[in-house]
């Protein structure tokens, strides 16, 4: 299902590798991702808690692949991180949370995408590959 992208590059724009983090505790969710990221040419850091993945925004990251629940807090946290650091990095939470009281808050922390899981890596990727808006 994957050969519709078999042999394309990133971006002609894209002089290095886009870096992606992605924010995880699912630690065969968080390999994988990494694995089909790095297929496709995207530099990948990987984090399983809100506390590493807020550190890892030192290394100012384009792009974050983020899960909600995490073992030490609310993947919100680091979405507040980010905007007080005042990093321009697109978010794109991956959730199975369906509290419609949580996901107002997310929303209002204006990530790039909100996906459901299970995850679709295509519909992901296809959203990595589009610019920003």
């Amino acid at each position: 299902m994957i050969d519709r992208y078999e042999n394309q590059m990133l971006p002609d724009s894209a002089i290095s590798p886009t870096t992606v983090l992605v924010v995880e505790d699912d630690l065969a969710a968080a390999k994988s991702l990494r694995f089909l990221l790095e297929h496709y040419g995207y530099h990948v850091t990987t984090a399983a808690s809100v506390r590493d993945a807020v550190k890892l925004l030192d290394e100012k990251p384009q792009m974050i692949v983020l899960d909600l629940a995490l073992p030490d807090g609310d993947g919100t946290t680091v979405m507040e991180a980010l905007k007080s650091r005042r990093l321009n990095a697109r978010v794109f939470v991956v959730t199975g949370v369906t509290e419609s009281e949580r996901l107002r808050k997310v929303q209002q922390l204006c990530p790039q995408l909100l996906l459901h899981k299970p995850l679709n890596f295509l519909n992901l990727l296809d959203e990595l590959r589009h610019p920003a808006a």
